[in-house]
């Protein structure tokens, strides 16, 4: 039981999907706006990862240890996680020219395949998932908030938005890194 809550809360703080292995770092960029919105906002970018997530570790237990085939079964089940978040009127539009769904794609299929190579047991892998969508909620609520922040303090027009908030991302990640040590 004891390994099982290491592997749980490795996969919230020391292991964190956006800020140590940066992926959603462009989805956390663009998404998480205002404090307020990113609650709501952050549950159902949060569930829809969830879902494929799940779903993806269902379809690896049922195909045999392929890594070919697994990036494959990964992708389309980032796919499906992604057109549910576009249900849910999430990720419509386009930035810098390209549909928003490409900027939540490494999300959905790397942290499936990060989760698959872990050496966890098949079905305790249900902890680092659940870690997973834990740890990118928090990293959603905590940048939306950071964000918020940053646009009412009083520092230099050209730090004010982007190069401050690349900067507390990482001021983040090294943070994290620190768990790594206990």
């Amino acid at each position: 039981m004891n390994d099982i809550l290491t592997v749980f809360l490795n996969s919230i703080f020391a292991e964190n999907i956006v800020f140590i292995s940066f992926l959603g770092i462009l989805l956390l960029y663009k998404e998480a706006r205002g404090l307020r919105t990113s609650f709501k906002k952050g549950l159902k970018f949060s569930a829809a990862l969830l879902i494929s997530i799940l779903l993806g570790w269902v379809l690896a237990g049922w195909l045999p240890e392929n890594d070919f085939l697994l990036l494959w079964v990964f992708w389309l089940t980032g796919i499906i996680g992604i057109f549910v978040l576009y249900s849910w009127n999430e990720l419509r539009g386009s930035w810098l020219n390209l549909p928003r769904i490409i900027i939540a794609l490494p999300l959905f299929t790397g942290s499936q395949w990060i989760i698959q190579h872990q050496n966890v047991e098949y079905f305790e892998r249900i902890y680092p998932i659940l870690g997973t969508v834990i740890g990118f909620y928090l990293a959603f609520v905590l940048t939306a908030g950071v964000r918020e922040q940053i646009k009412i303090s009083e520092i230099p027009g050209y730090l004010k938005e982007k190069p401050l908030l690349l900067i507390a991302i990482s001021f983040f990640a090294l943070a994290l890194i620190g768990f790594n040590f206990l």
